[in-house]
């Protein structure tokens, strides 16, 4: 597989673009570079679903489907996973965008996706550290700004013409 690609066995070159993720064709993933640490050099992954994906008319919830309304219309998600985690819950990805809002998950640093061969898997010695990888996802995302978007070239959000 290509460097580019993340994969948590995959420790390759990294990139700042999307590329393919391990759930499939219907997510991507882009690695956030970040301030190298005492083990060297350090990465998260935030992963989202792919522009093309269509989602399935009809979803099991306790929310009636309506076409026009959409309860979390406008929303941003940023999913964080819990210790010793990363992120693999497609089917929740797809609900929540099915009920409008714009899903992310970040895979942080030395877990998932952002583990490196040099790293002790999931070791930080102060939870603050997370921080940057939350603050590399939220600049990446827009922080929730509608008239945002990400862009595909860059690791930051542009706006959107007109």
């Amino acid at each position: 597989m290509s460097g580019s690609t993340a994969h948590p066995e995959d420790h390759g070159a990294r990139t700042d673009r999307w590329a393919p993720d391990v759930l499939g064709p219907d997510f991507e993933a882009r690695s956030l570079p970040l301030e190298d640490d005492d083990e060297g050099p350090v990465t998260a992954t935030l992963v989202r679903r792919t522009r093309t994906h269509r989602l399935p008319r009809r979803w099991r919830t306790a929310i009636p489907w309506r076409s026009d309304h959409l309860p979390l219309g406008g929303a941003d998600v940023l999913y964080v996973h819990g210790w010793s985690d990363y992120f693999f819950q497609r089917e929740m990805a797809e609900h929540l965008e099915a009920l409008g809002a714009r899903f992310f998950a970040l895979d942080l640093r030395k877990y998932g996706r952002s583990l490196l061969p040099h790293q002790t898997p999931g070791y930080v010695d102060d939870l603050a550290v997370y921080d940057e990888d939350i603050a590399a996802a939220l600049d990446t995302i827009g922080h929730g700004d509608p008239s945002t978007d990400v862009d595909d070239s860059s690791c930051s959000a542009t706006r959107q013409a007109g």
